[in-house]
């Protein structure tokens, strides 16, 4: 497979910039600089594909132990993410080490093709009728109808719920119209041009092919089934053709899934006979709009094979509606349930087009945990002609929507719904003017993962004055970053990076920018509507029901935005620099015999065949090498262990290259170091833009400052060092008889630290060892880890072995995976949350300071332990007993 255009810009300007013997010793400095961040960003991309994969792995792991029903489109979708992902490790490591990687290349490729054979999906219009009633569907055809109508029709056939009746147009109906126009050409061609990440490309695409389905006839045979569908439905209700109105809703293959696509398609209301296939169209043409383009290719899906099916129900006369969530998105310590109602039909509640009702249930107990009654301003309503919208009668206004007894009756089937899914819902409901419950669809619920005390989890100072607060939490999280005022969704194609999205009604349209924003804050909306949805997929920080927040703020404005505690900043907190993460909560569920051997479940055998299994275990293996990758696992654990080794290596380029005038910057602190700082960028304060020194007040790198902790020596202790003479005068001979040794082994007396906002690469080179600290540490678990490696010491052998066996028991007690060869120890500590990662690294920077020359003091095989424990006493210099 051919690399992408990202990895052949950055692996052109690395090659340009990585072999040190080809350029002159003037290289500027930026160009030195350029060189660093570009390693950087490489290793960040590949510890990113990292954790996608293992998600990906995970996912497959859960739905293979449960025998969970999986549909054959999403099953191609994890397999293009994982090759996606795949490649993109290979290609971020290419960058790092500046070395090709063919052998692995080719064992992905190969995995690929075997995973084609079985992915291939078959065309269904052999065995599939363009039409299938409500009454006919379950979530075994959601390869047929899509997700929406299948479970729509599970709801209905198998758990007995109340729902609408009403038929599906399924895949094959929409690629009897695609192949009777023949469009496929025309959207393959359009598809084509589409770059990620250029919102102006999927603009274009879309308008020619919503265009080419819009202008296109139906074909006779499927116009006539639709009809007969209709009318059918209509005989079933009771009523006159003329009379029955239907909602037309997207159910695109892959929608309402893993990933809900929420809000990415179009839906009709209010539709009669007449208008039943121009609204099909209309849908059907929503699988490309712009916003649903950019949502695929954000989440690395192909744009190929796209297809929408249509549940056609008949509309609900709702008295009022909402969303039911069978748990709180971002958790509170407990089974929780979140309810919205607004008055009238349910569109005001998911378009996030007035404050909702919210209402909190205990999931055991049915205890309200909270209730707040929104304003309701306005709502959405069926008349004679159509559908409504008014001014919500004054007195309704302060009225729950819902009495005790539809809020029990919501729970128990929320009870019903997650125990038959095996995972959390996202339901939506209406209560009919009988006052009769019914479903209009479940999905699973987009969890936003990390189960926080959200009393703890904001900003912990109040250093920046606070402009607004309130609203409700749709994703949890910091961001800061300048205002981008938004008057239209129109504006998503231009936004900035980096700026909090500020608007005045929530929309699905924004989230083609996500990738870009930092945060978003809403004045209206829900926490349940759409966009609240994605924001939680994509991890970013939302605020929506933010009272005058238009008028409050202006473009440009910078702020911190406090999702947890609902505050809104002025000015630009270092804490608000990394936007929080989402995971997925699942269960596993065993689906009937039938389904253990479907086409799609031996799909999902081969496909986690071909990536879960690990072999490639042990990195001291002469087996550790690509030729023994057999799994896309394989292909992650060797490229994972071996980027670290690369991210030492530019401790080197560094001592060869940061003593040139205006690279590095002096640390102006106690550390008894000659300390030089690299700013790969966001690593320090901008406000001595010119400075030769760095105070230490200025730096504001997350690891680093945790580094600091430890390494600033207290005043009080500052000096020489307790001398142990023997150990003085043993060191004093060695130096005598291996002068020549010695010289050459001397590292030099400059430490460096490259940094960034969540990286540190530390660099401690002083006299005869080294010690070297890599580090990433964000809010994603996954991807912080700490390595350090120790080796030397102007000591003879045996002594600095023994040092290096002592730190090995120091790290050990701390938690690191430990290895020590003869006076070189080295170790791994990963996969913990930011702060325990903060604490072991001012651990960390105590250490450097405490093993600074004990090697002289190693005198018996007794002080390495005595080494190990007198550190744990807290004290900042071994001192041996006699």
């Amino acid at each position: 497979m051919a690399d992408g255009p990202l990895h052949q810009i950055i692996a052109s300007s690395i090659k340009r910039l990585l072999p040190a013997h080809k350029r002159t010793a003037a290289v500027a400095e930026a160009d030195r600089k350029a060189f660093f961040r570009a390693r950087y960003q490489a290793f960040l991309q590949l510890l990113e594909s990292n954790t996608e994969l293992l998600g990906i792995i995970s996912e497959l792991e859960t739905r293979h132990a449960g025998g969970e029903v999986v549909g054959m489109t999403h099953l191609k979708q994890l397999s293009t993410r994982a090759m996606f992902h795949g490649l993109r490790m290979i290609a971020s490591f290419e960058t790092l080490s500046d070395k090709a990687q063919p052998e692995l290349r080719a064992r992905v490729d190969t995995i690929r093709d075997r995973l084609q054979q079985v992915l291939v999906q078959p065309d269904p219009a052999t065995d599939t009728p363009f039409i299938l009633a409500l009454d006919q569907l379950h979530r075994e055809l959601v390869d047929s109808a899509g997700a929406k109508a299948a479970n729509l029709g599970e709801l209905r056939s198998r758990l007995h719920l109340p729902t609408p009746d009403g038929f599906a147009v399924t895949v094959t109906g929409f690629q009897h119209f695609i192949r009777e126009n023949e469009l496929a050409d025309v959207i393959r061609l359009c598809i084509s041009v589409v770059q990620p990440g250029d919102p102006a490309t999927y603009a274009e695409a879309s308008r020619t092919i919503q265009d080419a389905i819009l202008e296109s006839p139906m074909p006779p045979d499927l116009e006539a089934a639709m009809l007969d569908a209709f009318d059918a439905c209509a005989a079933r209700s009771h009523l006159s053709p003329e009379a029955l109105r239907l909602a037309v809703r997207s159910s695109a293959l892959g929608e309402d899934g893993e990933l809900s696509h929420a809000g990415q398609y179009l839906s009709e209301l209010h539709v009669t006979r007449d208008q039943l296939c121009p609204a099909w169209k209309r849908v059907a043409a929503s699988l490309y709009s712009p916003q649903a383009l950019g949502y695929l290719l954000q989440h690395g899906l192909s744009l190929d094979g796209l297809a929408m099916c249509a549940a056609c129900v008949r509309m609900v006369d709702a008295a009022a509606s909402g969303v039911l969530y069978t748990r709180h998105p971002w958790g509170l310590g407990r089974r929780a349930m979140y309810v919205n109602a607004v008055w009238g039909l349910g569109a005001f509640a998911v378009e996030g087009r007035v404050q909702p009702d919210v209402y909190i249930l205990d999931a055991d107990s049915g205890q309200q945990l909270q209730r707040r009654i929104g304003s309701k301003e306005a709502m959405l309503t069926i008349c004679k002609d159509g559908l409504a919208e008014q001014e919500t009668p004054t007195a309704w206004r302060s009225q729950p929507c819902l009495d005790d007894a539809q809020l029990q009756a919501l729970r128990r089937a929320a009870l019903i719904l997650e125990a038959h899914y095996g995972q959390p819902q996202d339901v939506e409901w209406a209560v009919d003017r009988a006052g009769a419950l019914c479903f209009l669809q479940s999905r699973p619920l987009g969890m936003w993962g990390r189960q926080t005390d959200a009393d703890s989890a904001g900003l912990q100072d109040e250093a920046l004055p606070v402009l607004l607060e309130g609203g409700d939490t749709a994703c949890p999280g910091l961001a800061a970053g300048p205002v981008f005022l938004s008057q239209s969704p129109d504006d998503a194609a231009h936004l900035p990076d980096g700026t909090v999205l500020v608007a005045r009604h929530s929309s699905p349209a924004y989230t083609v920018a996500f990738p870009r924003l930092a945060g978003v804050i809403t004045e209206h909306g829900s926490v349940t509507g759409h966009m609240a949805s994605v924001s939680r997929e994509f991890g970013i920080p939302t605020l929506v029901g933010v009272s005058g927040v238009m008028q409050a703020l202006t473009t440009g404005q910078e702020i911190t935005l406090d999702a947890w505690s609902r505050r809104i900043h002025a000015g630009l907190h270092p804490a608000a620099l990394e936007a929080q993460r989402q995971s997925r909560m699942s269960c596993p569920l065993t689906p009937p015999d039938a389904v253990q051997h479907s086409p799609a479940r031996i799909a999902l055998q081969t496909l986690r065949r071909e990536l879960v299994p690990l072999t490639l275990t042990d990195p001291k293996s002469p087996d550790f090498s690509p030729a023994h990758c057999h799994t896309v696992h394989d292909v992650m654990r060797y490229l994972h262990e071996k980027s670290y080794g690369e991210m030492f290596v530019i401790s080197d380029h560094v001592s060869k290259s940061a003593g040139q005038e205006g690279f590095a910057l002096r640390l102006e602190g106690t550390t008894g170091l000659d300390l030089h700082i690299i700013d790969l960028g966001g690593g320090l304060t901008d406000k001595h833009p010119h400075r030769r020194g760095v105070p230490v007040e200025d730096v504001v790198s997350r690891p680093f400052k945790a580094l600091l902790r430890g390494l600033i020596l207290d005043p009080k202790i500052q000096g020489p060092r307790p001398v142990h003479l023997k150990g003085f005068f043993a060191v004093l001979g060695e130096q005598m008889v291996g002068e020549h040794h010695l010289q050459k082994d001397r590292f030099g007396d400059r430490s460096y630290a490259i940094i960034s906002d969540k990286y540190l690469n530390f660099s401690s080179r002083v006299g005869y060892h080294y010690g070297v600290l890599d580090c990433y540490c964000g809010q994603t678990v996954n991807k912080n880890y700490i390595t350090f490696s120790f080796k030397g010491g102007a000591a003879d052998e045996v002594r600095r072995g023994r040092r290096a066996r002592g730190i090995a028991l120091i790290l050990e007690r701390m938690g690191f995976v430990v290895e020590t060869v003869s006076d070189r120890v080295s170790g791994r500590f990963q996969k913990y949350d930011a702060a325990t990662i903060e604490a072991v690294l001012a651990e960390m920077g105590r250490l450097l300071q405490y093993t600074r020359q004990v090697d002289m003091l190693m005198t018996g095989e007794a002080s390495v332990q005595a080494m190990a424990d007198c550190f744990f006493t807290g004290t900042c210099y071994f001192e041996p007993t006699p």
